[in-house]
């Protein structure tokens, strides 16, 4: 592997990323709150969008890659973090959530979109319209603060995990449609720090505290699947678009690649930062 591009901001921490449906843009958040959009032809710095005070920690595309998403958290203290929507070939801020506390785990569906929000302060999950950024429900039920939330590519389900107080975590899928719990999970693990759906819409992965992933089928609470192989939590992970492999990161730096067709644990390769 060879490096084939090189993008210097100059302003601080990159704290989140992004690649624009076309693949031929960019996008890049920081600490400082600066969203910058980068033509990788060119490798020139094309947009910078305003708006954010505190850090950047996601960023998400519509399916037309006009419009973006970005979330933003004070990483100390109680300020409000916030979810802002872009309209890309403007250059402007078109709406704005607001939620006191933090910090924030944000996901967005590819279709609708529906935004789903979870705060570290609350014990409930947000449903955002993705227009216009307005609540549509707020889906009350965890015990102890929201700590992950993901939402199915298709925005049938949304998944939330928060403590349940006694060195546990449980898991709530939500249908979106009917804004209701669809299933309880009890995890095992306690802190979950992470969760992903698989383009399939009913496998959810679980990242941990407790150095495992574990695949289950929403459908009816059942794990599929146990990941080893963490040396410490699992802070964030992804499915590849064909749901083949699974990635997760985490503190030791490192991103460990699986095999999970078939639902086969089978650790493929990592990658060391």
């Amino acid at each position: 592997m060879r490096q084939v591009r090189k993008l210097v901001a100059r302003t601080g921490r990159i704290s989140a990323l992004c690649f624009a449906p076309q693949g031929n843009t960019l996008v890049s958040g920081g600490t400082e709150g600066s969203i910058r959009l980068w033509d990788l032809s060119g490798e020139r710095q094309t947009t910078r969008l305003r708006g954010h005070k505190d850090a950047v920690i996601g960023l998400w595309f519509d399916v037309d890659g006009r419009f973006l998403f970005s979330a933003a958290t004070a990483i100390y203290g109680l300020r409000n973090s916030e979810v802002k929507l872009w309209d890309v070939n403007a250059g402007r801020e078109v709406a704005e959530f607001n939620w006191r506390g933090g910090p924030l785990s944000v996901a967005v569906s590819s279709d609708g979109p529906i935004v789903a929000a979870g705060n570290r302060g609350f014990t409930c999950v947000k449903l955002l319209d993705g227009e216009t950024l307005k609540e549509l429900a707020s889906l009350e039920g965890h015990r102890q603060t929201v700590s992950a939330v993901t939402i199915s590519r298709e925005g049938e389900f949304v998944a939330s995990a928060g403590d349940t107080g006694d060195r546990a975590t449980e898991i709530i899928v939500w249908q979106v449609r009917r804004h209701a719990k669809y299933r309880e999970i009890r995890e095992a693990a306690y802190a979950v720090h992470s969760l992903a759906f698989a383009p399939d819409g009913v496998t959810l992965a679980s990242g941990s505290r407790a150095e495992t992933i574990r695949l289950w089928d929403v459908r009816t609470g059942e794990l599929r699947a146990l990941l080893r192989g963490h040396k410490y939590s699992a802070d964030s992970i992804a499915f590849s678009p064909d749901g083949k492999f699974l990635a997760a990161g985490g503190a030791d730096g490192i991103v460990r690649i699986w095999d999970v067709s078939g639902l086969v644990a089978r650790k493929l390769g990592q990658l060391e930062d």
